[in-house]
């Protein structure tokens, strides 16, 4: 009685599984090839197979069947109602699905440039406002130097005229000096004139004291 449980058991379990597998829905595949024969007819040998979306010249049609020029210049029969001036699904479906793939693989590739230059972008800023706080503090910086130099320049604006006055003290020193020296040279002259006056009224009242002398001791003095 147990065994017949299990056994009931397990067929409940199994028995949507196994609908399921019998209910799902299947497709015929859209990767067709078809036969390009050498002739009309199924008779006729396969020249080769043509796959979904083969593009392809029609020649000529005879009895549901096409005389058709393919790629590389092969030619052949297929049948007629496999042509169609629409474009397959399967194909397009392809190349959309290629293209998709390709536009999502550039938007991924210019996310990550946007990232990159976003990152990029935000050290840029950092680096302007960290450019930016020192150019201010340059700033003050010269405007403490500028106050401090102030007194500097006020300093040599004063010592270029001290220095101007200097040379022109040292030219009136020298001007004096000039003058001194011309006076002491006169001077010197003077006392030359002078000593030489001196000694000619010496020579001369020596003169005359030895010839008043000798007259007194000839015979005195005659007047």
């Amino acid at each position: 009685m147990k065994f017949k449980s299990v056994i009931l058991l397990a067929s409940l379990l199994a028995a949507p599984v196994f609908g399921q597998s019998a209910l799902a829905a299947n497709f015929v595949t859209d990767q067709l090839e078809i036969t390009l024969r050498t002739g009309p007819g199924v008779d006729y040998r396969i020249a080769s197979m043509l796959r979904a979306g083969t593009r392809l010249e029609v020649i000529e049609k005879r009895k549901g069947w096409s005389h058709v020029k393919v790629s590389g210049d092969r030619e052949g029969w297929i049948i007629t109602r496999f042509i169609t001036t629409d474009a397959p699904k399967g194909p397009q479906l392809v190349r959309a699905q290629k293209k998709l793939g390709d536009a999502n693989a550039k938007i991924s590739t210019l996310t990550s440039q946007l990232a990159e230059t976003q990152k990029s972008l935000s050290t840029a800023l950092k680096e302007a406002e960290a450019t930016a706080g020192k150019l201010d503090s340059v700033d003050k910086e010269f405007v403490k130097w500028k106050k401090v130099n102030e007194g500097v320049i006020s300093l040599t604006s004063d010592h270029e005229g001290l220095k101007t006055q200097s040379i022109k003290d040292a030219e009136a020193l020298s001007s004096l000096t000039m003058e001194n020296r011309q006076l002491k040279a006169r001077k010197n002259v003077y006392w030359f004139i002078s000593g030489a006056i001196i000694l000619l009224v010496g020579l001369g009242l020596g003169y005359l004291y030895i010839k008043s002398k000798q007259s007194y001791q000839s015979g005195g003095y005659r007047f």
